[in-house]
């Protein structure tokens, strides 16, 4: 799911694309559709709202590269991310950056860099190229039964 708010995003009025893996049949897709509109709880609960216009879900193929700051990330032709260390503006060596978020609500430790390239195309459209960018493990495993 990608997002484009015109403001601050606790003020709402975001429009989304989700995005599915093209393996993912129908049954998958309206799965995902349901968990990121909100309905079910968890961080998507907490977002669900800000994003009132959705496109999709759209089917596209996946190429991912996980690698720190170095990770890679294209969807079909709807997104492009390429990450990359935030490098000190003076001397060009790379700054290592994290955070640990104990009640994180959409991860717990991440890696903080900047993304060399972000493009989104399609449904919404945006270029994040240059920006701050984070990668961190995430367990979406829904609350305790």
């Amino acid at each position: 799911m990608y997002v484009n708010w015109p403001g601050a995003i606790h003020e709402g009025g975001g429009e989304a694309v989700i995005l599915v893996d093209e393996r993912a049949d129908e049954k998958q897709r309206e799965a995902i559709a349901r968990l990121v509109s909100g309905d079910v709880g968890g961080p998507w609960g907490v977002l669900g709202w800000t994003w009132p216009t959705v496109h999709g879900p759209l089917a596209v193929p996946y190429e991912v590269e996980l690698n720190g700051m170095e990770t890679r990330v294209r969807a079909g032709g709807v997104v492009e991310l390429q990450m990359q260390p935030v490098r000190n503006p003076v001397t060009g060596v790379e700054t290592i950056a994290s955070v640990t978020l104990p009640s994180g609500i959409i991860y717990k430790d991440a890696d903080l860099g900047a993304s060399a390239t972000f493009h989104v195309r399609d449904g919404i459209s945006y270029d994040h190229s240059g920006q701050y960018a984070s990668v961190g493990q995430f367990d979406y495993s829904g609350p305790p039964a």
